[in-house]
This record gives structure tokens, sequence and C-alpha cells, in this order.
């Protein structure tokens, strides 16, 4: 994905500065003269295993470096296939959110970022605001798996909660 924003920031005449870890003071540094920061996280999600939570495996980061961001601000998160929680969502001055994205993936978001589209898709899921409100995964360690929740699923059973997104 980087190399994609990058081609496009330079086409742009836009410089492209990175860190490409979750390290929060080198983050803070790649930050210092910058005009806006682009913060990027995402979930891991394997068919036939249930992820031990629904928040995007940076969060503590996210909010770490939002937290520390004095200029605009955008995070991308990458969560194929499940909603997830957003608790640094009130920080962001914007969010873009992919789920299933390809090998086009860095100028797809470049072109987003850069103002090239309108990212104007609508959610297929509903984001909900804690894990309460979500149907809890099944454990290995239980035999037998009971959901009786009937219909009442994804948005069917968020419809009377607050929710972080639909």
């Amino acid at each position: 994905m980087l190399d994609g924003i990058k081609e496009a920031g330079e086409a742009a005449g836009i410089e492209v500065v990175s860190s490409v870890t979750d390290d929060v003071d080198e983050g803070v540094t790649a930050m210092e003269g910058a005009d806006a920061v682009v913060l990027c996280g995402a979930t891991t999600s394997t068919e036939g295993k249930d992820r031990s939570s629904l928040l995007v495996d940076q969060d503590d980061f996210l909010s770490e470096i939002l937290d520390a961001a004095l200029i605009p601000s955008v995070v991308v998160t990458l969560t194929p296939g499940a909603s997830v929680l957003t608790n640094w969502v009130d920080k962001a001055d914007s969010v873009l959110n992919l789920f299933l994205s390809g090998e086009e993936t860095g100028h797809s978001v470049a072109d987003v970022l850069f103002g090239s589209v309108n990212p104007s898709g609508k959610l297929p899921v509903t984001f909900p605001l804690s894990e309460e409100y979500a149907v809890a995964p099944c454990r290995f360690t239980v035999k037998e798996c009971v959901y009786d929740e009937g219909v009442l699923v994804g948005y069917r059973g968020l419809q009377d909660k607050d929710v972080g997104f639909r």
C-alpha cells in the first residue's frame, strides 16, 4: 500500500514520509514537520477462525499517535470481512475503511487521500460500539456452540442500539 501512496504523492508533488513500525515514538518523529498524518491499521483474519476481539490489531498504537497528532489525521483500516471497534475514531479527522482489497490497494487509497475520487461507497456491515453488542465467537474449548439470536444478527441485532457506523 505504501508504494502506491508514495507514487501518487510524487506525481502530485507531495513528499510522503513513512514509518512502518508500531513504535509510537518513531511515529511521532515521522510526523514532525508534516502537514497531515495517515495512519494505517488492520485486522488479522482467516477463514474458519474467529478473531480474539473486534479491535484493529494496532488499536493502542492508533490511539496513542492520534493523541499526539497536532495535524489533520486520516486513519486507513483494512478489515476483511468483519466490523471493528473504533475506540479512537473521535480523535481522527477522517477514517477510510477497506474490506477485501487487492494488489492496487495503495493506488486506490492514494486516489481517495489526494482527492482524485470520492469514497462514496455504502457500508456492508454495521460497526458496533461495544463487543457486548456483537455475537460472541465460539471458543475452541467448547464442544458445541449455541447461537440462539435467530435473525437478530448484524444490523438487525443492533437496530435499537447506538452504533459506530451504519
